[in-house]
């Protein structure tokens, strides 16, 4: 049987970096914790990287016993362990600084540095205050307040519809209007806390309501026609009786005045009123029929 065996190369770049130091710290330390501050140097060759501790306008090297080295083929990771972190840690300025040389010429150096200023917090794990209401209606932009307690201060960041919202990592957040269920996320070294908003859509309408409606604007337009039709109803009477004044009054010029001719003292009829009637009757006198044949005396 044949045998196998593998071998990992590894090729030297001919081309010179010169250092580059980056801290990849934050420069928070929990009170009563083993803090870490870690810082890697990126060149080729592979830099030397050392932490220092500035005090004043001096620096002091840290000693290698208190810092973890660890190499790969382009970097070097430095990690400078403080344990335990008092408050007299607060405000020291660590540095991280970097070296190699350059692949063709061993009298140039290259050198480059980092500094981190360290604040100790307590520990007190992150929590979320929304406003009184979570639930908000959608249709224009509306501005999520997500306030965040926490030490050491903790990141913020959005979702919607447990999707990470790219950029959104403030406590303000402003939406474009649309739907759904917006997450926002607090998250330190002592844990993570997250609180829900819910965007809900605009209302819609059901059979029924729609119906409902058309009946009521229905009913609105035939009483407005029928207020329509009293009021014309209304106009062309007023017109008609106007008319009918406007003829009588013409009557009334063109009928002569009989008084003026003494016409109603000729046709005057007496008054026939019980009023005008005398109370007792007055006697007529009788006279008798004369016999048939018989001469009436003169």
């Amino acid at each position: 049987a044949k045998e196998h065996s593998t071998f990992a190369v590894y090729v030297q770049s001919t081309i010179p970096v010169p250092v580059n130091v980056t801290i990849l710290s934050t420069q928070f330390l929990l009170e009563g914790s083993e803090g870490e501050l870690r810082c890697v140097g990126q060149g080729n060759p592979v830099p030397k990287v050392t932490w220092h501790k500035q005090k004043g306008n001096s620096e002091t090297a840290i000693a290698d016993g208190n810092i973890i080295n660890k190499e790969t083929f382009t970097e070097m990771l430095a990690i400078l362990r403080i344990s335990p972190v008092t408050l007299e840690n607060e405000g020291e300025v660590y540095k991280c600084k970097g070296s190699n040389m350059d692949l063709y010429d061993d009298d140039i150096t290259y050198r480059a540095e980092a500094g981190i200023k360290v604040e100790v917090v307590s520990a007190i794990e992150p929590s979320i205050s929304l406003p009184s209401t979570s639930t908000i209606q959608a249709g224009k932009a509306s501005t999520l307040i997500c306030s965040v307690v926490g030490s050491p201060p903790p990141t913020i960041s959005w979702y919607k519809n447990k999707k990470l919202i790219q950029g959104a990592t403030e406590s303000v957040y402003i939406t474009d209007g649309s739907a759904g269920r917006y997450t926002c996320k607090a998250e330190n070294v002592l844990g993570s806390v997250s609180a829900d908003v819910f965007v809900q859509p605009e209302p819609g309408y059901t059979g029924g309501q729609i119906l409902v409606i058309i009946l009521i604007v229905a009913f609105v337009a035939t009483m407005l026609i029928v207020v329509i039709l009293i009021y014309v109803r209304k106009g062309e009477l007023d017109r008609r009786a106007r008319e009918s004044e406007l003829q009588n009054g013409l009557i009334e010029k063109e009928k002569p005045d009989l008084d003026l001719l003494g016409v109603s003292e000729m046709y005057k009829v007496p008054s026939t009123s019980p009023a005008s009637l005398p109370l007792t009757p007055t006697p007529r006198p009788f006279t008798p029929m004369p016999p048939p044949n018989e001469q009436v005396p003169a």
